[in-house]
């Protein structure tokens, strides 16, 4: 339902415009039946029986009410019009026109398409099964690649033509880590994940999160339990990882515990949260969810654009990372390809499968590549060896830069 606005017809206000005699602002009407409007994938859902408020418009230009034309130019201040909005919010254009908004006459601006990626659409409401009880579902994404392409072009100009040239683009952009056209595209999952995973999911700040509410309903009786191949020692090097795999035994007796556990809470934590004449102490639902195991299910919305999710990406799919949230991080990196391949190509390439090198190392590199050109290594053989491995163009130019300084 829109806002409305409070107009007035009054002559002080509008000297010299016609009376429009419209309805008060409090008023409404009825959509007819077979109303559309337009879904969030450009397809038209008929809505019957909703109201519509009437408003009033701030406009410039002429605007025709109840029959009569009004030039909005002809006072030196704004004019508060009623306008009774069209009810077919399929022909968008007409609305505007309608509310005295025309669009500018120029080739250069052309109604667009909403970017369709139609192996995305096809798998929407999906739920990926991810460790025992939890999923990810794609529940929508804004944009695919030809949005960042588009945004980058703002900064050079007409830009880039064919398909190699936008390949060879995106490549360029992400390399060089120009992240803000990667921005403009968004995706939005749906996530079932043990609390534990989310608190460090949640760590990734540059997304929009919205969280399943113990607050405000009971949590299920679900929590995650790792498979034996999985219980392992602490790791002698890495503080925060794991080692060894226990023996069988010791591993099926580490599950039994944390299965026990988990069970005895839950069980405390439905009694807590009973009321009295069911045997339990009717506490509020805020409380009684604190004696939970950490490894109890939650779920959440979480919202983060390409740029922020090739980040968390890179980091969570890493072999360092912990395998439960790496279990995560793959499907979303399968969703990924599926929606933008040549960024998803870029990040395999410069991220995933790359390598990074402090001052001190290219240093070392430096002297390693000096000596090979005393021994006869020449500028050719360089070229034709990266040529060799892919790496050729702008991309060469840079290397050898690196190399060479």
């Amino acid at each position: 339902m829109t806002s409305n606005t409070n107009s007035t017809n009054s002559e002080e206000n509008s000297p010299n415009y016609p009376s429009t005699n419209s309805k008060s602002n409090n008023e409404k009407t009825q959509i007819p039946n077979g109303g559309l409007i337009a879904s969030p994938h450009g397809q038209n859902d008929c809505i019957q029986g909703q109201e519509q408020s009437w408003g009033s418009m701030l406009g410039t230009g002429e605007m025709v009410v109840n029959g009569a034309t009004v030039d909005l130019h002809r006072s030196n201040k704004d004019v508060s019009v009623p306008v009774k909005v069209p009810v077919n919010c399929a022909n968008g254009l007409e609305v505007m026109k309608s509310m005295g908004l025309v669009p500018i006459d120029n080739d250069d601006f052309k109604t667009l398409d909403r970017p369709h990626v139609q192996e995305l659409d096809d798998i929407l409401g999906l739920a990926w099964p991810a460790l025992d009880h939890g999923f990810v579902r794609l529940i929508d994404y804004m944009g695919d690649q030809e949005a960042i392409i588009q945004a980058a072009r703002v900064s050079y100009g007409k830009g880039t033509k064919s398909v190699t040239e936008d390949t060879s683009l995106l490549h360029y952009l992400y390399r060089n880590r120009h992240s803000s056209p990667f921005e403009m595209c968004e995706i939005k999952l749906h996530v079932k994940l043990p609390i534990f995973i989310a608190r460090q999911w949640i760590r990734h700040r540059t997304a929009s999160v919205n969280e399943y509410s113990a607050r405000y309903s009971l949590l299920d009786n679900e929590f995650y339990l790792p498979t034996a191949d999985k219980v392992a020692c602490q790791s002698t090097d890495n503080k925060q990882g794991r080692g060894d795999v226990l023996p069988l035994d010791k591993a099926l007796e580490v599950i039994k515990i944390l299965r026990e556990d988990a069970e005895r809470n839950y069980a405390d934590y439905e009694k807590l949260l009973a009321p009295e004449d069911q045997k339990g102490f009717d506490v509020a639902r805020e409380l009684g969810r604190i004696n939970l195991t950490l490894n109890t299910y939650t779920q959440w919305y979480w919202k983060v654009d390409l740029h922020n999710l090739l980040h968390f990406l890179s980091l969570r799919i890493d072999s360092h990372a912990q395998y439960e949230i790496r279990v995560y991080a793959q499907i979303i990196s399968k969703i990924l390809k599926l929606w933008v391949p040549d960024v998803f190509e870029a990040w395999e390439e410069y991220s995933l499968q790359a390598k990074t090198f402090s001052k001190s190392q290219i240093a070392v590199l430096r002297k390693i590549l000096a000596f090979a050109q005393k021994a006869g290594l020449s500028e050719q053989e360089l070229t034709q060896y990266l040529q060799i491995q892919g790496v050729k163009g702008r991309e060469a130019r840079e290397f050898k830069d690196l190399l060479i300084g």
